[in-house]
């Protein structure tokens, strides 16, 4: 019992230490996924407003196109890398790489890099 307290213990401090880059990767590996299914409501968690609405209008005037398409991506992160300016850029194998900046104190996908 002892053992099992202290191994959550562990995982919890160690989860609460993450970097900003891991942040960064996690924030836009979900809004990859959560564009990857269509799935606007959890998109507009980890995107900017600019960028969520860029994508709606794109599933307006492409629609059931756009989503065979997006359905074809790869969501597996390549790498992250740390810009200049603080904000971070995270490619995929087979998606268009996403910078991740703060918004209000949050990280979220604040531009789209295309192929």
């Amino acid at each position: 019992m002892k053992k099992l307290i202290v191994s959550t213990l562990t995982v919890l401090v160690l989860s609460g230490c993450s970097s900003s880059k891991d942040e960064a990767t996690e924030v836009a590996q979900k809004a990859c996924l959560a564009d990857k299914n269509s799935d606007m409501r959890s998109m507009a968690k980890y995107v900017s407003a600019e960028i969520l609405k860029e994508n709606k209008q794109a599933h307006k005037m492409l629609g059931k196109g756009l989503k065979a398409f997006l359905k074809m991506q790869n969501c597996d992160v390549e790498n992250t890398k740390e810009a200049e300016d603080g904000r971070f850029v995270v490619s995929f194998k087979k998606h268009s790489s996403y910078i991740v900046g703060e918004i209000n104190g949050d990280l979220k996908v604040v531009e789209d890099m295309y192929f």
